[in-house]
């Protein structure tokens, strides 16, 4: 019998609106890598109810490092969050502010 396989492929642009639990996590107890070696994973959190893999554009806006990381990084992690300062200060910019303007959004997605 031939190996017939179905190929399921979904192409989704998003845009993202929920800015409420938005972080960056970054390693705690490792020397910071070249960038050629980074390895950046985002994942979302849809429906309520599951988590997907989301894959971003280059040079995509980056959510604030969770606070936990720079109370609870070890010194040789020290360096990981500079590689990210002009892509948080980015998502910052573009991210809509806390008076309720939930109009301005940025494509940040596709998966």
């Amino acid at each position: 019998m031939n190996n017939v396989g179905v190929e399921c492929t979904m192409d989704y642009s998003s845009e993202f609106t929920n800015y409420e639990q938005c972080l960056t996590f970054l390693p705690l107890r490792s020397l910071p890598v070249n960038l050629v070696s980074r390895k950046e994973i985002a994942i979302g959190f849809v429906d309520d109810n599951h988590f997907i893999e989301v894959f971003f554009l280059p040079n995509h806006p980056v959510p604030p490092i969770a606070a936990d990381w720079y109370r609870c990084h070890q010194p040789i992690a020290k360096g990981w969050e500079t590689t990210y300062t002009s892509r948080i200060q980015y998502f910052q910019e573009t991210s809509p502010n806390n008076d309720g303007d939930n109009e301005k959004t940025i494509d940040l997605a596709t998966y």
